[in-house]
């Protein structure tokens, strides 16, 4: 159930689906995925009044997470594949894109990232959460800055 009081709902789906298992296919693969996106952006802009966002999935470090998994259980080419499909649904049905992924892109990713090549810095964490921020104060120009 959505709660309709809301004003703005900041969403990200992807990094869990794409990745790949022991026999190597992704835990959901692109089609089904491209489905369930399209299933969570129309659930929320039927059942809802807020604002709609959607965050693309943040960049992973392919040798770094090699390195500390032992196997590549995710790639960045997969991330890559992932938020083209999101992001032309968004686009399609009127959804305002967060580019999370462009942000680390640009800001850093060898700075950003921890040395699992998932997860981030504390000061990575503290960037991704003023860049949400500030694209939520966009959308809903009457909050305060």
């Amino acid at each position: 159930m959505i709660d309709r009081s809301l004003d703005v709902i900041h969403i990200n789906a992807g990094l869990h689906d794409l990745a790949r298992m022991e026999h190597d296919a992704h835990q959901i693969a692109i089609e089904p995925y491209r489905e369930n996106v399209l299933a969570i952006m129309r659930g929320v802009l039927d059942n809802s009044d807020a604002k709609l966002i959607w965050a693309t999935t943040t960049p992973v470090h392919d040798e770094r997470l090699f390195l500390r998994y032992g196997r590549q259980h995710r790639t960045n080419s997969d991330v890559q594949m992932y938020n083209e499909s999101a992001t032309k649904i968004a686009q399609d049905v009127g959804v305002v894109v967060n580019d999370l992924y462009g942000f680390v892109m640009e800001t850093g990713v060898e700075e950003m990232l921890s040395d699992d090549g998932v997860h981030f810095t504390e000061h990575g964490s503290a960037l991704l959460g003023q860049t949400v921020a500030e694209k939520i104060k966009a959308v809903l120009p009457q909050l305060p800055r």
